[in-house]
């Protein structure tokens, strides 16, 4: 019986959650082909949610129309890091929304019980 490729909801190429979506499934052994892409989260909310595929969201954005995967052998999905970089010339605006990116982050509580301080990913299809 021939194996069946796993199909994928992904943002565009050069995103980190489409390499580690990818990353994800060819360590369960599985392969994969893309069935959509979107350069917004919406339309990767879509996509999950009629079962064009599976995609990694992070927890505030799974649906209820959504189930996260949890099979054996899928390598762990961990948080993503990010960097901000302002140019020396920034202006007044760019370096106000800076510090407040900044100050986010740092007040930033994986730990949290809410729903918007959740920064984990899941691997997710329809439901």
């Amino acid at each position: 019986m021939p194996v069946s490729t796993k199909p994928i909801t992904s943002p565009e190429q050069g995103c980190l959650y489409r390499n580690r979506l990818i990353h994800a499934i060819e360590t369960a052994g599985r392969t994969w082909h893309i069935a959509y892409t979107s350069p917004n989260l919406a339309g990767i909310q879509a996509a999950v949610s009629v079962g064009l595929g599976v995609s990694i969201l992070p927890d505030v954005a799974v649906l209820p129309e959504h189930r996260v995967i949890n099979e054996p052998g899928f390598a762990p999905i961990t948080n993503t890091e990010l960097a901000l970089v302002i140019a020396d010339h920034a202006g007044r605006a760019a370096r106000h929304l800076a510090d407040v990116l900044a100050d986010f982050c740092s007040n930033f509580d994986p730990g949290a019980t809410t729903a918007f301080q959740s920064g984990r990913q899941r691997l997710a299809a329809k439901a």
